[in-house]
């Protein structure tokens, strides 16, 4: 995502605070900060949000990276957050502990610059990655790049 290889219109969110372009998910992109976007922001009253990817083709997905809006005025950032993954943007199977078969819980970030990386235990196979934040500090905002590789077919 960094690198531009998803197209903006791949990136999608639940929601995005006060309809605000500057706000939106095509700004998520990790260490994205270009002419006042710096981040995907929620909407208030967006109780369960999400921000997803779609990569067009199966991906070997490893993890993910994910840090704060970049913003001097606000400590904005995702505190905890799950990841699922679809085949085709409909139904959705959780990140689990590979274990229990319980979906997991990530540690997010603490501050708004630093990068938080976070390893599935198991590699995953998707089209489509969405990432639900939990929890959050002052305003849930984020920016994320996804780990992995395409998918031999």
């Amino acid at each position: 995502m960094e690198g531009r290889g998803i197209q903006d219109q791949n990136i999608t969110a639940s929601s995005m605070y006060d309809n605000r372009g500057d706000m939106g998910p095509y700004g998520a992109r990790l260490n994205f900060q270009f002419r006042g976007i710096t981040g995907w922001c929620k909407a208030k009253g967006d109780n369960d949000p999400w921000i997803q990817v779609e990569f067009g083709r199966y991906m070997i997905i490893t993890g993910v990276i994910t840090q704060g809006r970049a913003t001097d005025r606000y400590q904005q950032w995702v505190k905890k957050f799950t990841v699922s993954y679809s085949d085709a943007g409909q139904e959705w199977t959780g990140v689990t502990d590979g274990r229990s078969g319980i979906q997991m819980t990530f540690t997010g970030n603490s501050d708004k610059y630093t990068p938080v990386n976070s390893t599935f235990p198991e590699p995953v196979r998707a089209r489509f990655l969405r990432i639900e934040p939990k929890a959050w500090n002052q305003v849930c905002c984020m920016r994320f790049e996804v780990v992995g590789c395409e998918s031999p077919e």
